[in-house]
């Protein structure tokens, strides 16, 4: 019975989608409520993309797309991204976004678009996607544009992308544009980042109950 229940919802929603009837914010709850069902309303959410047209309905099917089946996701999103001819700037970027929340299946991709893309924002977006996602693989190429040379505000995103990204490959590419770089505002915030990624975040401290006893008890006897 549920398995019959979700079919029907899902073939009501892709229904939804294609016809257009409902309200643009109607129409996007839709889009993501097929996301959380998983990879069975792939197909309906692929369909959906290829016939709809709408950038912010567009841009929340790719969300549902990663959502729903990461792996095969990656395709469709990739093709989005890449085509600068006939997508808007907003779709791109959800395209970037959706590639940054299917894990480590949208690294590879990730990179190799990051290495191409022109368009400042939604090379921002990649960049906060790679950090985020923590795509190792993507490190040297926000290494490659520090030295390059790029503006302050991307500059610190991909600085904070490899603080996030972590580990001993993020912090080669730190070293390796700290020996690069002569800009020495650019080699100060360099430096900030492999300090953060060579000191360890300090421990938590651990509650101590015996501790907590003594007070007590050091209380009830004054009173």
């Amino acid at each position: 019975d549920h398995v019959i229940t979700t079919l029907h919802a899902m073939l009501v929603t892709h229904a939804m989608l294609v016809t257009g009837k409902e309200r643009p914010r109607n129409l996007e709850k839709a889009a993501e409520s097929l996301g959380a069902l998983g990879p069975s309303a792939y197909p309906a959410l692929l369909d959906s993309l290829n016939r709809i047209k709408a950038p912010s309905l567009r841009a929340q099917i790719l969300q549902s797309l990663a959502q729903s089946d990461p792996a095969r996701a990656v395709g469709p999103l990739a093709e989005v991204l890449a085509d600068v001819k006939q997508e808007p700037t907003s779709v791109r970027i959800a395209a970037a976004d959706a590639l940054g929340r299917a894990g480590t299946y949208g690294h590879d991709t990730l990179a190799k678009a990051l290495g191409s893309e022109t368009d400042l924002q939604v090379r921002q977006q990649l960049i906060t996607a790679i950090g985020k996602s923590k795509a190792t693989v993507a490190a040297p190429q926000l290494g490659k544009l520090l030295v390059s040379g790029t503006d302050p505000e991307t500059r610190d995103l991909i600085l904070n992308a490899l603080v996030e990204i972590g580990g001993a490959e993020a912090l080669r590419v730190l070293r390796d544009v700290s020996g690069q770089v002569t800009d020495p505002t650019l080699l100060q915030r360099v430096r900030e980042s492999i300090n953060r990624l060579e000191t360890p975040p300090a421990a938590a401290p651990v509650p101590n109950p015996q501790a907590r006893k003594v007070s007590g008890a050091i209380s009830v006897a004054t009173d």
